[in-house]
Protein backbone atom coordinates (compact mmCIF):
# COMPACT_ATOMS: atom_id res chain seq x y z
CA UNK A 1 0.00 0.00 0.00
CA UNK A 2 1.24 3.50 -0.97
CA UNK A 3 1.36 6.22 1.53
CA UNK A 4 1.06 10.15 0.74
CA UNK A 5 0.96 13.15 2.99
CA UNK A 6 -0.75 16.52 3.11
CA UNK A 7 1.82 19.49 2.56
CA UNK A 8 0.45 23.28 3.21
CA UNK A 9 1.71 25.22 0.25
CA UNK A 10 0.17 28.67 1.21
CA UNK A 11 0.28 30.49 4.66
CA UNK A 12 -3.71 30.22 5.05
CA UNK A 13 -3.77 26.19 4.24
CA UNK A 14 -5.15 23.93 7.59
CA UNK A 15 -2.62 22.16 9.79
CA UNK A 16 -5.53 19.44 8.75
CA UNK A 17 -7.66 18.31 6.14
CA UNK A 18 -10.42 16.05 5.74
CA UNK A 19 -10.64 14.29 2.26
CA UNK A 20 -11.03 11.03 0.48
CA UNK A 21 -13.03 10.33 3.61
CA UNK A 22 -9.80 10.36 5.37
CA UNK A 23 -8.15 12.88 7.86
CA UNK A 24 -4.51 14.02 7.25
CA UNK A 25 -2.40 15.88 9.46
CA UNK A 26 0.19 18.09 7.96
CA UNK A 27 3.61 15.94 7.59
CA UNK A 28 2.42 12.60 8.32
CA UNK A 29 2.32 10.15 5.98
CA UNK A 30 -0.80 7.50 5.44
CA UNK A 31 -1.42 4.65 3.84
CA UNK A 32 -3.70 4.66 1.17
CA UNK A 33 -5.41 2.79 -1.76
CA UNK A 34 -4.88 2.63 -5.16
CA UNK A 35 -8.26 4.79 -5.74
CA UNK A 36 -7.04 7.70 -3.58
CA UNK A 37 -3.17 7.39 -4.98
CA UNK A 38 -3.70 7.99 -8.37
CA UNK A 39 -6.58 11.26 -7.07
CA UNK A 40 -3.93 12.57 -4.69
CA UNK A 41 -0.67 12.19 -7.48
CA UNK A 42 -0.03 15.16 -8.78
CA UNK A 43 -2.08 17.40 -6.54
CA UNK A 44 0.34 20.12 -4.94
CA UNK A 45 -0.97 19.62 -1.54
CA UNK A 46 0.04 15.87 -1.75
CA UNK A 47 3.35 14.16 -1.52
CA UNK A 48 3.40 10.44 -2.51
CA UNK A 49 6.10 8.99 -0.04
CA UNK A 50 9.21 7.43 -2.48
CA UNK A 51 8.08 10.44 -5.18
CA UNK A 52 9.32 13.31 -6.53
CA UNK A 53 7.06 16.06 -4.78
CA UNK A 54 5.21 18.30 -6.76
CA UNK A 55 7.01 21.77 -7.26
CA UNK A 56 9.17 22.85 -4.50
CA UNK A 57 11.13 20.01 -2.53
CA UNK A 58 9.06 19.50 0.81
CA UNK A 59 11.41 20.69 2.92
CA UNK A 60 12.24 24.10 1.22
CA UNK A 61 10.39 27.32 2.63
CA UNK A 62 6.82 28.66 0.41
CA UNK A 63 6.91 32.01 -0.77
CA UNK A 64 4.82 33.17 1.94
CA UNK A 65 3.31 36.89 2.56
CA UNK A 66 1.73 38.11 5.99
CA UNK A 67 -1.86 38.77 6.20
CA UNK A 68 -0.46 41.87 6.71
CA UNK A 69 0.96 42.77 3.23
CA UNK A 70 -2.21 41.17 1.89
CA UNK A 71 -4.40 43.23 3.63
CA UNK A 72 -2.02 46.36 2.17
CA UNK A 73 -2.66 45.57 -1.16
CA UNK A 74 -6.42 45.03 -0.42
CA UNK A 75 -6.16 48.60 1.11
CA UNK A 76 -4.59 50.18 -1.79
CA UNK A 77 -6.79 48.61 -4.56
CA UNK A 78 -9.73 49.80 -2.69
CA UNK A 79 -7.76 53.15 -2.60
CA UNK A 80 -7.17 53.18 -6.51
CA UNK A 81 -10.66 52.15 -7.41
CA UNK A 82 -11.84 55.12 -4.94
CA UNK A 83 -9.41 57.65 -6.96
CA UNK A 84 -10.48 56.79 -9.98
CA UNK A 85 -14.43 56.82 -9.39
CA UNK A 86 -13.93 60.45 -7.98
CA UNK A 87 -11.47 61.76 -11.31
CA UNK A 88 -13.98 60.15 -13.28
CA UNK A 89 -16.84 61.96 -11.23
CA UNK A 90 -14.50 65.10 -11.64
CA UNK A 91 -14.19 65.31 -15.57
CA UNK A 92 -18.15 65.04 -15.26
CA UNK A 93 -18.94 67.31 -12.61
CA UNK A 94 -20.61 65.26 -10.45
CA UNK A 95 -20.34 64.69 -6.97
CA UNK A 96 -18.68 61.33 -6.68
CA UNK A 97 -21.83 60.32 -4.50
CA UNK A 98 -23.83 61.55 -7.55
CA UNK A 99 -21.24 59.04 -9.89
CA UNK A 100 -22.12 55.62 -8.06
Amino acid sequence: MAKIRYRRVAPMDPETVEVFGRVFREGQFVDVDDAILATARGNKHFEVEGEPSYGDEPDQPVNEFSMEEEEARDRAKVARAGAEETRRAKQTGRSREDAA
